[in-house]
């Protein structure tokens, strides 16, 4: 018993380790240093008709907000994506090695994972669009404040701090709902592959059930594609 309890705990230490040490690896950090220095560097080497064409605004947020999007959800998201995809393969043999013949599991699993990859290639698109409809309106509003803080002196002089502060306000009016679509869209697509999932579960439950009864499939095989199913939704 103690065997098999170590046996279930130690796995947790060596993951705890490895967590910790991709802190440390330096691939988000070492990818954001290269691309702002990049940023800066170009910047550095416009023309000065090309840099009075370049807001501050949009040199600030291009190195701080795009530089992070770009690395983390393009080259770091990458990594995971095919991990991920490997990993599904991995699950479709298992599949295929432990149901002996029956493939009722097999279809249903590369049908699952058929579904998954169309609908991130469809979400894509609009996925883009409202990413980018939710920057522009965050650009408005950081612009907006730098353009305050710079001509405060006028603003205050010639009273015009309520006039600036109704304008800030219908710029955050045009943002809050740019970022509440990014994030209902998130949730929905989210969801997508969880419904997939139980879906595919509920399915598997009265085909594969009916099966077990039928002593066409044993019960242990049964139960592991069910988990197997929820490990392709969880992947």
């Amino acid at each position: 018993v103690m065997t098999w309890a170590c046996l279930y705990v130690l796995p947790l230490i060596g993951q705890h380790i490895i967590d910790d040490q991709k802190t440390t690896w330096k691939l988000g950090g070492s990818s954001r240093k290269f691309l702002q220095e990049m940023l800066l560097r170009k910047y550095f080497n416009y023309t000065l008709n090309s840099r009075e064409q370049v807001g501050i605004q949009d040199l600030v947020m291009a190195m701080v907000r795009d530089v992070h999007e770009v690395v983390h959800s393009g080259y770091v998201s990458a990594i995971g994506l095919a991990c991920g995809f490997l990993y599904l393969i991995y699950l479709i043999i298992f599949t295929l090695w432990i149901t002996k013949g029956n493939w009722v599991a097999p279809v249903m699993a590369v049908g699952m994972t058929f579904f998954i990859g169309v609908f991130l290639e469809i979400r894509q698109k609009k996925q883009l669009r409202l990413r980018g409809e939710e920057f522009e309106a965050q650009n408005e509003v950081t612009d907006h404040i730098i353009s305050s803080v710079q001509t405060f002196p006028l603003i205050a002089n010639y009273d015009r701090r309520p006039k600036e502060e109704a304008n800030l306000a219908k710029k955050i009016g045009v943002y809050n709902p740019a970022n509440v679509a990014v994030a209902r869209y998130g949730v929905h697509s989210r969801y997508f592959i969880t419904w997939l999932q139980f879906l595919a579960v509920g399915t598997f439950i009265v085909v594969g059930g009916r099966q077990v009864l039928a002593n066409e499939m044993e019960f242990a095989e049964w139960s592991v594609t069910i988990a197997i199913f929820n490990q392709i939704g969880a992947t």
